[in-house]
């Protein structure tokens, strides 16, 4: 069981017996039991070099294999370091993995820089037990983004009506604080009729707290409402820069309900230059999401010295299957970024296009070797978890490894390997990338 048990003989005068008083035993643990227990301690290391070793031995290894990647993966989540633990926390909400909500539930309710993902996590996992305390967070924060994230997972949750109380008892405070702040809730849940207090405190307001609030309610109310987009589309050429961005944060808000405006859209291409880096990161993201064709021919190579925005428009069309992100993923593929490039192109992952195929192969033989690892991964559709840091012949091996999942029919020689990998990462990052690997081939297996 990995311990030493050790048995030492002393005389009654507490004098040592000698070396031939001791002793020591073997404890013989079922394998199968001994994995679990080290997984569930904490030791998902040891749990896989254990598994590694007698996979053969083991009845449903590949269950064990699940349970020490979900531990790997909740230790890198809880790990403090912010990119991995925030890709962790992302992956394991992404997977549906009900198991861990004790552990985004811990990280929620904290006050880790991650908790505000570890809050969206809880809503894609349906955690409706969780609202109770969402709630409370919601009525004691004064953080702006918190009251973002908070009350847009309630809203997500099923407590519409709660967050419309609460705006509504905030609307009568007298405190400026309070008011901004039941503007930001508002902006979930508004409805027609709550236009009329929106446009005033926009509109009248001297406060510069309550006005950028209420310029994110007016997204709330679009689609449906002319007049909110005529007055954001004022506001989003605000001088002010708080103003601008909180207009933008409106938009961003009402194009995920479905929101589309060519007119307000052109205002999202000015955006994309802003010199504030939020509006560009806000502005790339609704790139993202809308789905005009003609703002997909618009937002091309011009913007590539914004990189770490472009990467995140990619991340985001990637996840879209449609003929929209397909287009927009083929223009980011010819980009002369070199992150951009990679990940545009295994973003065309199980896309039909005519043009798909050949860009993944001309990505084969690009000049860069990150690009040809990129598009060795999506050669046959293999899964990279691309979000944790890693060196390109990680990639290799995990499209290598997948490449033999493919063909190979033993379950036990596939556990034994797996576990492997992950018993011999150097690290909690390296870890939690196998563990993500592991989850998601199988996941898709049980999907076909």
């Amino acid at each position: 069981d990995g311990l030493l048990h050790l048995t030492w003989v002393f005389a009654r005068d507490r004098r040592q017996a000698g070396v031939g008083g001791a002793n020591y035993r073997s404890v013989q643990v079922p394998t199968g039991i001994l994995v679990r227990k080290l997984a569930l301690e904490g030791r998902p290391g040891r749990a896989a070099l254990t598994l590694s070793r007698e996979p053969s031995g083991v009845k449903n290894g590949d269950s064990l294999l699940k349970l020490i990647s979900v531990v790997s993966l909740e230790q890198a989540a809880l790990s403090g370091k912010f990119e991995v633990s925030n890709h962790s926390i992302e992956m394991l909400a992404t997977l549906g993995v009900t198991r861990s909500l004790p552990t985004l539930r811990k990280i929620a309710f904290s006050s880790a820089w991650t908790s505000s993902q570890a809050i969206r996590g809880l809503a894609e996992l349906r955690d409706v037990e969780s609202n109770s305390e969402l709630k409370t967070i919601l009525k004691r924060s004064t953080d702006k983004d918190k009251v973002h994230v908070v009350s847009e997972t309630l809203s997500q949750l099923g407590e519409e009506a709660y967050l419309a109380e609460l705006a509504k008892n905030g609307l009568q405070s007298d405190s400026e604080k309070e008011k901004a702040k039941a503007l930001r809730v508002l902006a979930f849940v508004a409805k027609a009729d709550d236009k009329t207090v929106v446009f005033n405190h926009y509109s009248n307001s001297e406060s510069k707290e309550i006005k950028t609030a209420a310029a994110i309610a007016l997204g709330g109310l679009l689609p449906s409402d002319a007049e909110s987009e005529t007055l954001l589309s004022g506001c989003l050429t605000s001088t002010h820069d708080e103003l601008r961005l909180a207009c933008y944060r409106g938009l961003h808000l009402g194009v995920k309900k479905g929101f589309r405006s060519t007119k307000l859209f052109s205002h999202v291409l000015l955006g994309t230059h802003d010199l504030q880096p939020e509006i560009r990161k806000i502005s790339y993201l609704i790139a993202a999401l809308a789905d005009s064709e003609k703002f997909a021919r618009d937002v091309q190579t011009d913007h590539e010295k914004d990189d770490e925005n472009l990467l995140v428009v990619v991340n985001q069309l990637a996840k879209i299957k449609s003929e929209y992100s397909t287009q927009r993923l083929l223009q980011y593929a010819k980009s002369d970024v070199t992150r951009v490039r990679g990940r545009a192109i295994r973003g065309l992952i199980d896309r039909d296009n005519d043009s798909v195929q050949s860009t993944i192969f001309a990505g084969l033989q690009d000049d860069d070797e990150h690009v040809r690892v990129e598009a060795l991964a999506a050669t046959d559709q293999y899964f990279v978890p691309g979000d944790f840091n890693h060196s390109p012949s990680v990639t290799v091996k995990a499209v290598a490894l997948q490449r033999w999942m493919s063909e190979q029919k033993d379950t036990d020689l596939l556990v034994g390997e797996f576990s492997g990998f992950i018993a011999q990462s150097k690290d909690v990052n390296e870890r939690a990338f196998w563990a993500s690997l592991w989850l998601s081939a199988n996941r898709k297996k049980q999907l076909q």
